[in-house]
């Protein structure tokens, strides 16, 4: 078998592992699906959204919303987010297969492909982070070229890395900045050689376009380093471990793959030496979770030291150990199919009172019970968006209040309206007790805390009450549904559904 075709033939494997699960539902139960589904459909119909107004799309974070207002508007967004979702994976399926012929040889592909499938649908797809996954899976394939272009320099080459340079900080920034990293280490290590100086020299007009193109966060706050036990938690958590308990397995192959890599943490590889490994390491230990409106920050790291491990593979693994990580890898992506349609139910089950609700309402999504059987991601806590795909209603929880997104609003709504704020308040008020409990760890005297409780929505329902004509509860139990203001009459009510439409309506 040529090289060319064991790198196809790997990736194809990963592709096949990860992605056969998008052929069997609607829509894959990635966290923030909905909501981006929503902000498109906003872009496309400005006359039906007119309180907000389009960021553009020639800044980073913006990739996945040209390509659903652009390729969508011929299939259809739905085709247009499965065939992206797929771009995705098939982007970290065929990259983590040529990064390791590159920079290891034809061996290391085969034993790092055993390893690979949770990386190619890792968490961040799970999450629906697509513009920064896919910004992965381009710095993947943008080493591999700039290791080729070291081997064996061509102009042509030296196209593909700037080309390939500007589509990740179009994706995402992160990335691109882990990657200059990397670079700048690699240069170092090899005092400047003519080679390593070659390769890097196309990136400048991404670095050019980064810096003048930087886009500023507005609010946000600032939170600090996790400790380590949860840092330690979160190298697998938020990368290997998908969305349930049925994804457990893929502790076998992190776990090996780090007793495996750190054996050989001292063995130069192009762009990964030790200076390297430790360099990422360090900033994934030092960085704090968030900085304003950088959420996961450090967790950005993630996907990079684990693909500095991965290129520590050992050649040759024993035939058990090999029949084990291949058992695991078709026991995740098995997983993956039985998750996709239970979470893809639950979804249905929240979009069910689409029929009850107004064209054109002035909908309120109250989403109290934001993981449902999910374990690792809140997936529920985004399906609303159908509501504003199939009646065009207002979409008060879009990702709009920063200018890396897609949307922003033509004037700000009401501090306590707005998406970060609605979710702070119903993580708190989901019930009576969670918030009194959470008033007791927290050493406040409240006095009279249901009381207090009550109070507290009743103001939020005095500030939202204007501006929206409908409510929709999920996961509300008998104490929440007593504080709904009286003019609101239950007009849906399935499961833990509840939709209510103000008198006159």
């Amino acid at each position: 078998m040529t090289d060319r075709r064991l790198v196809l033939l790997c990736g194809a494997a990963l592709l096949v592992a990860c992605a056969w699960p998008l052929a069997i539902v609607h829509l894959p139960p990635y966290q923030d699906v909905p909501n981006h589904l929503a902000t498109v459909h906003a872009l496309v119909h400005p006359g039906r959204y007119p309180e907000l107004v389009s960021n553009g799309f020639f800044k980073t974070n913006s990739v996945l919303a040209a390509w659903l207002v652009w390729i969508g508007g011929g299939i259809g967004d739905v085709w247009a987010m499965r065939l992206f979702c797929l771009l995705v994976l098939a982007t970290n399926a065929f990259g983590i297969p040529w990064l390791l012929f590159e920079v290891r040889g034809r061996r290391a592909v085969v034993v790092g492909t055993l390893f690979a499938a949770p990386m190619v649908h890792n968490w961040f797809v799970s999450m629906g982070m697509l513009n920064f996954a896919f910004g992965c899976g381009l710095a993947v394939l943008l080493l591999a070229t700039m290791q080729r272009q070291r081997k064996t320099p061509s102009m042509a080459k030296a196209v593909a890395i700037a080309a390939l340079a500007l589509a990740v900080w179009w994706a995402h920034a992160a990335p691109l900045l882990v990657m200059l990293l990397l670079v700048a280490v690699e240069l170092a290590v090899s005092r400047f050689d003519a080679k390593s100086i070659r390769a890097a020299l196309p990136l400048l007009p991404a670095v050019a376009v980064a810096v003048l193109r930087r886009v500023p966060s507005v609010g946000g706050e600032l939170r600090p380093t996790p400790t380590p036990f949860n840092l330690a938690y979160d190298l697998w958590g938020e990368f290997f471990y998908a969305f349930t308990i049925l994804e457990v397995v893929t502790l076998v192959p992190c776990l090996v793959l780090a007793v495996l890599a750190l054996r050989a943490w001292k063995q130069s590889v192009p762009f990964f030496s030790p200076a390297s490994l430790v360099a990422v390491a360090l900033a994934y230990v030092l960085l704090p979770e968030s900085y304003a409106a950088f959420f996961y920050l450090n967790a950005r790291l993630i996907p990079f030291v684990w693909l500095a491990l991965l290129v520590r593979v050992p050649e040759q693994v024993p035939r058990g150990l090999a029949i084990a990580l291949g058992a695991a890898t078709v026991a995740y992506s098995a997983a993956l199919g039985v998750d996709f349609v239970r979470l893809t139910r639950e979804e249905a089950e929240l979009c069910a009172g689409v029929p009850y609700v107004a064209e054109g309402a002035r909908l309120l999504p109250l989403v109290l019970d934001r993981r449902g059987t999910s374990v690792n991601t809140e997936h529920l806590g985004q399906a609303w968006g159908c509501y504003a795909l199939e009646k065009d209603t207002a979409a008060p929880l879009l990702f709009a209040e920063q200018p890396s997104f897609a949307l922003r609003h033509r004037t700000p709504p009401p501090e306590q309206l707005t998406a970060v704020a609605i979710e702070r308040f119903l993580r708190t008020m989901r019930s009576e007790r969670a918030f009194c409990d959470g008033r007791r760890e927290s050493g406040i005297d409240v006095g009279d805390c249901p009381a207090e409780w009550r109070r507290h929505w009743n103001d939020f329902f005095d500030v939202a009450r204007p501006h929206f004509d409908h409510l929709l509860f999920w996961g509300a139990d008998k104490e929440v549904r007593d504080v709904v203001p009286p003019d609101y009459r239950l007009v849906f009510e399935e499961g833990r559904l509840l939709v209510y439409a103000r008198d006159g309506i």
